[in-house]
């Protein structure tokens, strides 16, 4: 079974080869949303830091949680390789938006206010079923505001799909 990704310059011809011979596609989607309960520190910019690696790993199992209908999904490739149908791919973190703080002791500063989470949304389905964009942002949508993502607490207007 071959798997092709949309969005990267294959050649038409190539991209056809390849659908032909697996009827599987692999959708990438890029994306971003803010996490407010989190409080941005330097060390979630370095990925090698274990606060970066710890925090990847949680909202992976969160997000493959809230946006895959079946995470636990397989697909067995030709070399016995198995590969998830649906998973996250959790890319950087930046710091989120900012709040101006107005109180005695603390007048006119600005405090960051969450964490940015850059990240890759991994869709693999027959090429005839594969999502459209805008199907994909009010699924994701709709996950976020009706069951959450784990213990995070995630700004919905702050969801983002990179054309």
């Amino acid at each position: 079974m071959y798997i092709a990704k949309i969005f990267f310059s294959f050649p038409m011809i190539i991209l056809f080869i390849f659908l032909c011979h697996s009827g599987m596609m692999k959708m990438v989607i890029a994306s971003e949303l803010e996490i407010t309960n989190v409080v941005w520190t330097d060390s979630l910019s370095n990925p090698n830091n274990q606060q970066f690696i710890d925090l990847k790993a949680q909202l992976e199992l969160d997000m493959d949680s809230a946006f895959c209908n079946e995470s636990s999904s397989i697909i067995i490739l030709n070399n016995n390789e198995t590969i998830k149908r649906c998973y996250t791919e959790v890319l950087s973190f930046t710091e989120g938006g900012f709040i101006n703080v107005h109180s005695r002791s603390m007048s006119g500063l600005s405090m960051s206010n969450g964490v940015n989470v850059q990240f890759e949304l991994h869709i693999i389905e027959p090429a005839d079923s594969l999502p459209l964009q805008d199907e994909m942002i009010a699924d994701m949508l709709g996950a976020i505001n009706s069951t959450g993502m784990g213990n995070f607490s995630v700004d919905a207007n702050s969801l983002v799909i990179s054309k």
